[in-house]
């Protein structure tokens, strides 16, 4: 089933703005029946484009909402805003959605940002001088969760200036499973042309391939580090948890080392995934937190084919899973300030500088800082 584009896009202004094909950066929304959260998400976008048209390429991809989707994209052509409004003649799930932005994108670069996410203020100027200062296959955006109100909950901003890493081992270390955070990463697209955007399809992670193989093929990687996406928690839910990052993410990992990638990157990834990033959402699970409801399974069951021989299962994991909830949290706090704290000593400012020759010690391989 092919998607529609509808006639919405606004008239070129009288600055001589062209078309949006072959920007420099596509930012591709997919969304169904979350008009409220797109009118913010959009809103903070439409007010950062003045000055850039020409390097953004903004698109829509609508899957056949019943809500005010419409009418919400509509406002903002009507402000001359140029919008690329595709519509699904019928509900195609959320993975092909995905996929239907990855195919319409024309830029270089794409993010497929999440329509219940927001571009912080001053974020897309950011983006752009970055990447227009160099070659990347991804580039990481550092962000952080709100529940209400994205401004009031900002954290203290502890890093500035951004990274940039030759080695793409080194690279996945530093983002592991945030590699799964579709608005947080945009990959370059003029190094996947070979892909099948569906390959992934019912995985719910069917962006995974391009951004691991955008990671590997190019000779540079980025990560900002101040914040520049905000995401909305307590909005997810519908599917199998440890299923989706446990079973269907490995599934993905087996494809790709079949042609030829390196296992030794998946590792990394699931080693954070199971002492960090489970253990918190199974925790929320159990918990019974609004905004987090999955799809019934047993955790166990699901979890130990895949992460049996990881230490971690055994000492993070399993306790979450199979003490009671309050002992479970306990116990989680725990071991996750202890892994904070490891890292935030490996990624101190002094500790970067540390690295960076500041001490007349060696760089290490893959890794430098642009202030």
């Amino acid at each position: 089933m092919q998607a529609s584009i509808v006639a919405l896009e606004a008239p070129a202004p009288e600055v001589g703005l062209q078309g949006p094909k072959g920007a420099l950066l596509t930012i591709a929304i997919p969304t169904h029946n979350r008009a409220r959260f797109l009118s913010l998400c959009l809103g903070q976008i439409a007010k950062q484009l003045p000055g850039n048209e020409r390097d953004v390429e903004l698109i829509v991809s609508d899957n056949c909402s019943t809500d005010d989707t419409k009418d919400v994209v509509r406002s903002f052509v009507e402000r001359r805003i140029q919008i690329r409004y595709l519509l699904n003649s019928e509900d195609l799930g959320a993975d092909r959605n995905f996929a239907r932005c990855y195919e319409a994108a024309t830029g270089k670069y794409v993010v497929i940002f999440a329509d219940d996410d927001v571009l912080l203020d001053g974020a897309l100027e950011r983006v752009l001088g970055v990447l227009r200062g160099g070659q990347y296959g991804v580039i990481h955006l550092n962000g952080y969760g709100y529940s209400d109100n994205y401004e009031k909950e900002q954290p203290l901003q502890e890093g500035s200036g951004y990274e940039i890493y030759d080695d793409a081992a080194a690279f996945i270390k530093k983002i592991h499973f945030a590699m799964t955070f579709s608005s947080g990463n945009i990959f370059n697209k003029s190094l996947t042309p070979d892909i099948d955007p569906f390959e992934f399809v019912g995985t719910s992670l069917v962006h995974l391939g391009w951004i691991l193989r955008a990671i590997v093929r190019a000779k540079t990687n980025g990560y900002i580090e101040e914040f520049v996406v905000a995401a909305k928690t307590h909005n997810t839910g519908g599917y199998q948890l440890c299923k989706v990052f446990g079973e269907n993410i490995n599934r993905i990992f087996d494809a790709l080392a079949r042609g030829g990638m390196d296992r030794g990157y998946f590792r990394t990834v699931n080693s954070h995934l199971v002492s960090m990033f489970l253990p918190s959402y199974v925790l929320k699970a159990r918990r019974g937190e609004v905004g987090y409801s999955f799809a019934r399974e047993d955790y166990f069951d699901s979890l130990y084919p895949i992460f049996r021989k990881y230490l971690s299962f055994w000492l993070v994991m399993v306790p979450v899973i199979s003490l009671p909830v309050s002992l479970a949290a306990l116990w989680f706090r725990l071991a996750w300030h202890a892994q904070r704290m490891s890292e935030r000593l490996r990624g101190s400012p002094v500790a970067k500088l540390a690295r960076l020759g500041a001490r007349r010690e060696a760089r290490p391989k893959g890794y430098r800082v642009v202030l």
